[in-house]
């Protein structure tokens, strides 16, 4: 533009710039893209820099003979071959490179490894460890011999009499005791193992038990009334309560556990009822109907009636199901017996196949002692209480089934005697008098079961040294019975006796004070008849604890149980005490004469 008269500087116009790859001709000379290059590569290991020329507006590719990760490292420990700046770093060894491997100690030898590709072989004409063997060699390689078997060590072979000590040797390369067993010969009722089989007498008659507690109690609770205890399919059922305290305001819980023949818990304890008021009196039998069985607990305990503004006593009935693998809870039914008692003190249940009978009683309004018994019939659905008799001045109710009958067992009033007498009633047979059993003042309730078509009975009552534990068996046709039979007649006998049987016998357990009310024991006796009269074979203390309630006796095929509460200072809670039963062999027989 002309400014002035002059030409000023040129507006608008590209000059020339140095010349780029991207098919222009930058430095207008006439060419496009002519001699750009870029330099390209690696001179970083086995690489080489090279070149990139532009063409079209676009650069080649590199001209180099080696670019970065063109090649893979090889093993050689020579080159870089992936130019990153190390030298087999990826590699575990050297190609052709040979290591030692193994051990140099007892059996094992050294071997050689070699890398092939990187990686090392394995180990080639070593020795390796095996576990230790008994042969005088250090197998394991870890500079010690036979370190594992305790040679030189005392040992013994065979069992029982047949017993023959040694040392531990190397035989064959394994341990072995150097002594032989002796022979075995006959077993006899001695207290020894003569067959040589690890059983004392096991054929013979013989008593063998282990104590366990089954359910332990927390530091606030206290057993309430029970335990009770009934035997099905092989599981023996306990019920307990849990005496009430401030957690349960004042009221108590029902409880039932399981144990199986070995005497171990089955599952955990069921919570049958919670805070019931008053629980006096607990039963537990079993029934089976329809392909279902199992347990039935019956529990004696007191309700509020509002219609007559006081008190009464209720008996409740819960069904527990044995099941595969433990116990399940069922329902629950309240009896519809009129219950006039203060209190029941007496609560008696015993099933067959058609019901339960139960027998309850405690005093009435006018304070006299009365005694009812009836049937929970299995025909009706729920099933019904029909009620039965009544009988004055009874208490401590015990039922059984003998095969053909329920049999009630009780203690009498004898208001002339001031005291009361052991009765045995039939049911269902009208009598014109009960059989009395003992005409002596009994303590407690009386204990009964059926063996071999006969009722046999134990009860509690005095003695010339104190309170003993005595037994009579009533024949149920002929309705007579032998002369009482002095099971334990040391002083001390601070419960009632239970009674149990089996094809071999009877069984009767009871708690005893012979060494202090803080060191009650539970003691068991083993009864059977040889001829025509009963005899005690034998007795033993099942537990040397606090035992404070009557034990449930259980037996079954040659096993016994016996289950109670005990109150010990550490431990308190449900215990049990099971094994077998038979010949009572010295050992037995010594520790337990009285």
């Amino acid at each position: 533009v002309c400014v002035d008269g002059g030409w000023g500087a040129c507006e608008g116009d590209v000059g020339p710039v140095d010349e780029g790859c991207n098919g222009v001709d930058d430095d207008c000379d006439g060419a496009v893209d002519e001699g750009v290059v870029e330099v390209c590569g690696s001179d970083v290991g086995a690489c080489a820099v090279g070149v990139r020329r532009c063409v079209a507006g676009a650069f080649e590719a590199c001209d180099a003979a080696v670019l970065p990760g063109a090649v893979d490292e090889a093993c050689d420990g020579a080159v870089d071959e992936d130019c990153d700046g190390s030298i087999d770093e990826d590699c575990e060894c050297s190609d052709g490179e040979r290591v030692t491997c193994g051990e140099d100690m007892g059996r094992c030898a050294v071997g050689q490894q070699m890398c092939v590709d990187g990686s090392l072989g394995g180990c080639m004409g070593a020795v390796d460890p095996r576990p230790e063997r008994c042969d005088g060699v250090d197998d394991d390689c870890d500079g010690a011999t036979d370190e594992d078997f305790d040679l030189g060590a005392a040992c013994a072979v065979g069992q029982g009499v047949c017993r023959r000590e040694g040392v531990v040797a190397c035989v064959a390369e394994a341990p072995r005791c150097d002594a032989q067993a002796g022979q075995p010969g006959v077993e006899s009722c001695d207290g020894r193992d003569e067959d040589c089989d690890g059983l004392v007498d096991e054929a013979l008659p013989l008593l063998t038990v282990e104590e366990r507690r089954v359910v332990q109690f927390g530091l606030a609770e206290e057993l309430g009334v029970g335990p009770a205890a009934a035997q099905y399919d092989g599981l023996t059922g306990v019920a307990w309560t849990v005496r009430g305290g401030a957690a349960l305001g004042g009221n108590d819980r029902v409880m039932f556990g399981a144990v199986d023949g070995g005497g171990r818990s089955v599952g955990q304890p069921l919570t049958v009822a919670l805070q019931l008021a008053d629980v006096t009196a607990i039963g537990v039998t079993t029934f089976e109907v329809g392909g279902d069985g199992g347990f039935v607990v019956f529990v004696a305990h007191r309700v509020r009636n509002d219609v007559i503004e006081a008190d009464q006593q209720q008996i409740g009935m819960w069904v527990v199901h044995a099941e595969r693998g433990g116990v399940a809870l069922g329902d629950a039914l309240v009896l519809d017996a009129r219950v006039v008692m203060e209190s029941i003190t007496g609560l008696a249940v015993a099933s067959n196949a058609e019901g339960i009978a139960v027998a309850f009683a405690g005093p009435d309004g006018r304070a006299v002692q009365q005694l009812t018994y009836g049937f929970v019939s299995f025909a009706n659905e729920p099933p019904t209480f029909e009620e039965g008799d009544t009988l004055e001045g009874a208490d401590a109710p015990v039922l059984v089934w003998s095969g053909e009958r329920f049999v009630l067992a009780h203690r009498q009033a004898q208001p002339m005697r001031r005291g009361s007498t052991v009765q045995v009633l039939p049911i269902g047979q009208r009598l014109a008098a009960p059989v009395v059993i003992d005409d002596a003042v009994a303590l407690g309730a009386p204990a009964v079961a059926v063996h071999d078509g006969a009722l046999v009975v134990a009860w509690r009552a005095p003695g010339d040294d104190g309170p003993g534990v005595y037994f009579s068996a009533l024949d149920l046709r002929a309705l007579t019975s032998t002369p009482p039979l002095l099971v334990s007649g040391r002083a001390g006998v601070a419960s009632a006796a239970q009674i149990a049987v089996d094809d071999r016998g009877v069984g009767v357990a009871w708690v005893d004070l012979r060494e202090g009310d803080a060191d009650s024991e539970v003691w068991y006796a083993r009864l059977w008849q040889p001829a025509r009269d009963w005899a005690v074979t034998g007795r033993l203390k099942l537990s040397d604890a606090s035992g404070r309630s009557e034990p449930a006796v259980l037996l079954g095929g040659s096993a016994m149980t016996a289950v109670w509460g005990d109150a010990r200072p550490i431990g308190r809670g449900i215990y049990l005490s099971a094994g077998g039963m038979g010949c009572p062999g010295a050992d037995v027989r010594d520790a337990a004469v009285e």
